[in-house]
């Protein structure tokens, strides 16, 4: 056991706090366990030029997001000077980057995949509309192809793939991957006791302001019943859902990037927690709204079914029904004993299933397997 606790990590993201996004609230999270159990642990990440840096116990390597060729060739270069000292390269995110530098060092890397970049920057370039299971049905135009190819071969060059879920697996599969693939389901703290806060917030999202994300759905459909609606993140669309946000008799509140230290009791004084995307592999945001109490509506994208029992632990919508996400906002808003009984069962199954220490050490398990 010595010997292992002498493993030093390296954990590779694309965001981190005070960004929003799943691997900016996982990435932290994981270093601190690591950190707990006695594991030398530091953290390579990206951040705007204005950001501050972020103050940890462990180690935080910080590269401007500059022109795409200048920031590879810096994470590269921080890379290398790694090779020497760190065990493992666990990314989560940057893969490309990764990958390349797995093939000429030899080292052991793991790469935890929590959606599929190639779409993304499709979509959030204007130069797609479809979902991720109607992109993935073809091969896409000559760019999307190659970025494509070099994912697959960056891919292929970990020993290991991680996934949030079976059906992100499946898609991962289906890219022609050739790596092992395991699922290791989310997971987030469990709170001992729920602080009361007043239920002042109707509905609350939390997420990157992104098109997949159908914010401006959300956003229509709370105007339509006079709801209040805070949405947590920033993003693209943060111009076009501030349009569509406002009017004098605008209830709707921006509050930008927040530490995730603060986003708990947001989610507790919130009645809903809305997630109308068109894709998810398992978001963490929607765990944590379930275990701080905020009743869940979701889109029936496999990601949110897996999870959320129509009617038992939330509600789901089909997607471009905004007359049925509209009814099902004002039935919960209207209906206090049934968003009582939903968000019980919702923070049991979250209790039971989800607790970030169980995956935490699940994924410790794992590592120690590898070495």
């Amino acid at each position: 056991m010595g010997a292992v606790c002498r493993m030093k990590f390296l954990l590779i993201t694309g965001i981190y706090p005070p960004d929003i996004g799943g691997p900016a609230i996982f990435v932290p999270k994981l270093a601190k366990f690591l950190h707990t159990k006695g594991y030398q642990c530091e953290v390579l990440t990206l951040k705007n030029r204005c950001s501050q840096n972020s103050i940890q116990k462990w180690k935080v390597h910080y590269i401007n997001r500059t022109v795409l060729p200048i920031r590879i060739a810096k994470t590269f270069s921080k890379l290398l000077r790694t090779r020497h000292d760190v065990g493992i390269y666990f990314a989560n995110g940057l893969i490309e980057e990764v990958g390349l530098f797995l093939f000429l060092t030899g080292r052991i890397g793991v790469a935890k995949i929590v959606g599929d970049a190639v779409w993304e920057r499709a979509r959030n370039s204007g130069k797609t509309h479809e979902n991720i299971t109607e992109f993935n049905s073809h091969s896409g135009n000559l760019l999307q192809r190659i970025q494509r190819i070099i994912l697959v071969s960056s891919l292929n060059r970990f020993k290991f793939i991680i996934c949030p879920s079976i059906e992100l697996k499946h898609i991962v599969l289906g890219w022609g991957v050739r790596t092992p693939i395991i699922v290791i389901h989310n997971g987030v703290q469990i709170p001992e006791n729920i602080e009361f806060h007043q239920k002042d917030i109707d509905v609350v999202a939390v997420s990157r302001l992104v098109s997949w994300k159908n914010l401006d759905s959300v956003i229509i459909a709370c105007q339509q019943v006079n709801a209040t609606l805070w949405i947590v993140g920033d993003g693209p669309e943060k111009e076009y859902l501030s349009k569509i946000a406002s009017g004098k008799s605008s209830k709707v509140v921006f509050t930008g990037n927040l530490d995730n230290s603060k986003v708990p009791e947001i989610l507790e004084r919130a009645k809903i927690f809305a997630l109308y995307s068109d894709y998810e592999g398992l978001s963490f945001a929607l765990l944590e709204a379930m275990a701080h109490g905020a009743v869940p509506i979701v889109s029936e994208c496999e990601g949110n079914i897996a999870l959320i029992a129509n009617g038992i632990t939330g509600l789901t919508v089909p997607l471009h029904k905004p007359d049925l996400l509209q009814s099902s906002i004002l039935t919960l808003l209207l209906d206090e004993k049934k968003r009582e009984r939903l968000g019980l069962e919702s923070r049991r199954l979250i209790r039971e299933n989800y607790s970030l220490e169980d995956r935490l050490e699940d994924y410790l398990t794992f590592f120690k397997e590898l070495v």
